[in-house]
C-alpha cells in the first residue's frame, strides 16, 4: 500500500487531490491492516506523524505539506523491510 501513495507523488494528481487520494489510501490500510505484534506497534509509530500530515495536505495543499508527506514516505523503508 505504502508503495502505491509514494507512487501517486510522481502521478499528475496535486494539492488537495493528492491529498484526499492518499487519505483514501489510509482508509484502505486501516481497514485491512492484518498486522500483530511488534510490527504492528511499529506501523502505529509510523502513522501518527504520517497521518496527520496527509490530513495538512488534503485541507491546505500547499507544497510545504506535499513535501513533508514525501519526506514521510521516504522514511517507510527505515521502520520497515
Amino acid at each position: 500500500m505504502f508503495k502505491q501513495m509514494a507512487g501517486r507523488l510522481s502521478s499528475n494528481a496535486t494539492g488537495k487531490d493528492l491529498g484526499s487520494l492518499l487519505q483514501q489510501d489510509l482508509g484502505k490500510l486501516v481497514a485491512g491492516c492484518t498486522m500483530a505484534g511488534g510490527a504492528h506497534d511499529q506501523l502505529h509509530v509510523y502513522l501518527t506523524a504520517y497521518m496527520p500530515s496527509v490530513q495538512r495536505l488534503a485541507e491546505s495543499g500547499d507544497e510545504a505539506a506535499r513535501s513533508e508527506v514525501e519526506a514521510l514516505l521516504g522514511l517507510y523503508p527505515e521502520y520497515f523491510e
